[in-house]
């Protein structure tokens, strides 16, 4: 029935060129098309508001836009769905810069999965070292020194498990847990 004026900032199209003339699924991103049509029908069924609702569009020029739709059904007095009234905000930027993030953060995962192993793998040999210097050594005082190194290792050895450990913390989704496991 009705379409903003921003329509043609946000998709390029004139609120002409689609008032009456595109149905709202015409403008998703092929490949994502059938599914949302199917999202969105079942809401319009159930004439349920909705928020949050993402969809890749495609732009007059070609382009993806993703857009964060909001809507609420409009029923007539005999409470018959005769529309929704919504709105549509450009979260396109805001998508590419969590994918960004979440692409370095990968990055930052491998490269501290790849140093971790690589510093264990160092402190392996030289707790190996330690222990053959240990095994040979007769004087007391040099065999305490020793003693005292490999301890330092161990806790080198801890921190570093300690930031595998940490990394892991906030990467997952809360899950709910039995309590009584």
């Amino acid at each position: 029935r009705y379409s903003s004026a921003a329509v043609e900032r946000i998709l390029g199209y004139t609120p002409e060129e689609l008032v009456m003339q595109k149905h709202f699924f015409d403008l998703f991103y092929p490949k994502d098309r059938e599914e949302l049509k199917r999202s969105a029908l079942t809401i319009i069924e159930k004439k349920e508001p909705f928020r949050h609702f993402v969809t890749r569009n495609i732009h007059k020029n070609g382009n993806i836009v993703i857009l964060e739709k909001s809507g609420s059904p409009i029923l007539d007095d005999a409470g018959r769905l005769t529309g929704y009234r919504g709105a549509d905000m450009n979260i396109t930027e805001r998508k590419r810069a969590e994918d960004a993030i979440l692409k370095a953060n990968k990055q930052i995962i491998l490269l501290n999965s790849v140093t971790r192993h690589d510093v264990l793998n160092q402190l392996n040999t030289l707790t190996g070292y330690l222990g053959i210097m240990k095994k040979m050594q007769t004087e007391k005082r040099m065999a305490d020194l020793i003693q005292t190194e490999q301890q330092v290792a161990e806790t080198i050895r801890r921190q570093i498990s300690f930031t595998r450990d940490y990394q892991k913390i906030g990467m997952q989704p809360p899950q709910w847990s039995n309590i009584k496991e």
